[in-house]
């Protein structure tokens, strides 16, 4: 069946091709526009059929029905959701959600959220960040320390030739390390432990995606803190950031500012065999310090292109490497590892516990209702070899 919108430029075009000729429609014409009038026609009752259909199928709690977007019928769940955050009041098409009750109350648990609500919290969550979106992710069932295998560096032992039933004299067995992977929780609240408050009167009055709103303002918040850990957390009650201390190897560059040769020499000090599909890490301020280098032929060392017509997004690339841009990573400057190289998907390991929890609470007698959210993570460097870094020397 055509859409709305196709059925009317079908019918324009009629119309269009007699005028461009100054001509009168034919018989034919005639008969294809009366045709598509009474397509159109049905087209449009249908989808008013639609949305009658979906307001008698769609939750109605405490006086919120839940919000209907971009004009399609609501799955019962998110539809249910929807309605929850509305209203802080969970309906039982929710239960089957439910993550965990507080000891002795039962409105205190928290819900896992439904799949349409969990992708725009973790476009939410990426919108910050670079770097923990090229790491390796996993996920887990449960919150239980996690051991990690982190791999052996066997980039200089090989194989032997040994003569007929004689052992070899190279080689060895393979040693793996370990790292524990926990679970840090992470809440949506920030100093104070001050929630998101939006008015009931908002709630009730406005057209706007509540769900959207929601996801924004406590994605954003989990967003910012788990990726400042996961670059510089400290690995002392939060994750080990790929940017502390000195896991890779560390060269320093002349000054804050390094140089052509600095950088060239740092791709180098990453074994040739991490390279494929290597690419810097760094902040949009040192970004903006090498877009001002150039090479020994007056060529900029760093540039902003975009892959075809098609793709108006930016992407920064240096020494023909691919460029993450993530603004937990600190400037350059004495003893403060500023860029970083490598193979991100080997170098480190982000561990996430299930889903993202949400709990609504609605105040009536002062008028808001309070959104938290909290998400348990846990990140690690598995392979120091597969990436190393620079730090600025005053």
């Amino acid at each position: 069946m055509k859409t709305i919108a196709e059925l009317m430029a079908a019918l324009k075009a009629i119309v269009a091709a007699a005028e461009a000729e100054d001509r009168v429609l034919s018989d034919e014409e005639v008969a294809a526009y009366e045709a598509g009038e009474k397509e159109l026609a049905a087209a449009q009752k249908t989808g008013e059929l639609f949305a009658r259909q979906t307001a008698y199928e769609t939750p109605v709690i405490d006086g919120f029905p839940a919000v209907v977007i971009q004009g399609k019928r609501a799955d019962p769940l998110d539809a249910a959701f929807s309605a929850y955050l509305r209203s802080g009041h969970a309906s039982a098409e929710l239960d089957a959600l439910r993550f965990a009750q507080t000891e002795g109350s039962t409105t205190g648990g928290g819900f896992s959220v439904p799949d349409t609500f969990l992708t725009r919290l973790t476009e939410g969550r990426k919108a910050f960040g670079g770097f923990g979106q090229a790491a390796e992710q996993i996920t887990t069932t449960t919150g239980a320390p996690l051991a990690w295998p982190s791999v052996v560096v066997e980039l200089s032992t090989e194989a032997d030739i040994a003569a007929e039933g004689a052992a070899s004299a190279a080689g060895a067995d393979f040693v793996f390390g370990e790292v524990t992977l926990g679970a840090y929780k992470y809440t949506s609240t920030g100093t104070g432990n001050v929630p998101v408050k939006v008015s009931v009167e908002l709630l009730q009055d406005s057209s706007i995606d509540v769900a959207a709103l929601v996801a924004r303002k406590l994605g954003g918040r989990i967003a910012r803190k788990q990726a400042y850990d996961l670059v510089r957390g400290s690995g002392s009650g939060e994750p080990l950031g790929i940017m502390f201390g000195t896991a890779g190897d560390v060269l320093t560059a002349s000054g804050s500012v390094p140089t052509y040769a600095k950088l060239n020499t740092l791709v180098h000090a990453l074994d040739p065999a991490y390279r494929q599909g290597a690419s810097f890490l760094m902040n949009d301020a040192t970004a903006g310090v090498l877009e001002n280098i150039v090479d020994s032929q007056g060529r900029p060392i760093l540039v902003n292109q975009t892959q075809g017509i098609a793709d108006q997004v930016a992407r920064p690339t240096l020494l023909g490497y691919p460029v993450i841009i993530d603004q937990a990573v600190a400037n350059l400057a004495n003893d403060v590892q500023g860029i970083g190289f490598g193979l991100w998907s080997v170098a480190y390991v982000v561990r996430h516990v299930r889903d993202v929890q949400i709990l609504v609470n609605p105040y009536a007698s002062v008028g808001y209702v309070v959104y938290d959210a909290w998400a348990r993570m846990d990140g690690n460097v598995q392979d120091a070899a597969a990436y190393v870094t620079m730090e600025g020397l005053t």
